[in-house]
């Protein structure tokens, strides 16, 4: 009530701090305010590709969205970096989340042939684009039924850690390193009353991709730090690859 809130305003707190942690908070302030003046967000909201059209074409809405990731960083940078996409695990009592590894082979093979100076007709990305999808599709089913590979490899290096001793040549191969330093961090909270919502990159040179797509739109929140990345850049060459996937699949 009015007269509680009041009370609880009026009261004056002193803390007695120790010298440690006096250091600990000023250390933690210097590190929030580091990041935040060099945090970029840019934001992309377009009507050119939807739930409905998705639909109407019989692709997975999330799979087009993934597949603009792949094909924007490709557009911006000509490679395939580790990407990460959270799935929820629900299904299960206590389930958190799963990893989706979105950067497939086949997302691979139609952001290269996008890229090329003489691309595919529209009838060769659609079937690219299709390929994609089913692939896409049949990774999250995986994922949200505990067939994913990432949490099992981390209790795995967990109980190794605990354990102490050598670490299993899987976890000291750089190639473990390099997928689990993921450069584009990407999630969604499917929701017709959230509009958008954004997250920080998860390692420095990376992009945080918070996205929507609607029955008749689509938006992303991209995150990224300065210098390491060029969002404005990435937002560009995401609005190029959803056009080119819209264009696939509505002209013959």
């Amino acid at each position: 009530n009015q007269a509680a809130d009041a009370q609880i305003k009026s009261l004056d707190y002193e803390f007695n701090l120790t010298s440690n942690l006096e250091a600990a908070i000023n250390k933690a302030i210097q590190t929030y305010e580091t990041n935040i003046s060099t945090l970029q967000v840019n934001v992309l909201e377009s009507k050119i590709l939807s739930k409905n059209l998705c639909k109407k074409y019989k692709v997975s809405p999330d799979a087009m969205m993934q597949l603009g990731f792949q094909v924007a960083y490709y557009l911006q940078h000509g490679m395939v970096v580790a990407t990460y996409e959270s799935c929820s695990t629900a299904a299960f009592k206590h389930g958190r989340t799963e990893t989706i590894r979105p950067a497939t082979l086949e997302t691979t093979e139609f952001a290269k042939a996008v890229s090329r100076s003489q691309p595919p007709s529209n009838a060769d990305l659609k079937k690219l684009i299709m390929e994609c999808s089913k692939y896409h599709g049949m990774l999250t089913k995986e994922a949200a039924m505990g067939q994913g590979f990432d949490r099992h490899l981390f209790g795995l290096r967990k109980l190794a850690e605990a354990q102490g001793g050598r670490m299993p040549d899987l976890f000291i191969d750089p190639a473990y390193a390099k997928i689990n330093h993921n450069i584009l961090s990407t999630s969604t909270l499917p929701s017709a009353a959230i509009s958008f919502g954004g997250f920080a990159p998860v390692v420095r040179d990376g992009f945080g991709v918070g996205y929507q797509i609607q029955d008749d739109w689509l938006g992303l929140v991209l995150s990224s730090y300065h210098p390491h990345r060029d969002g404005a850049g990435f937002i560009e060459c995401a609005e190029k690859a959803y056009k080119i996937i819209h264009d696939a699949l509505t002209n013959p």
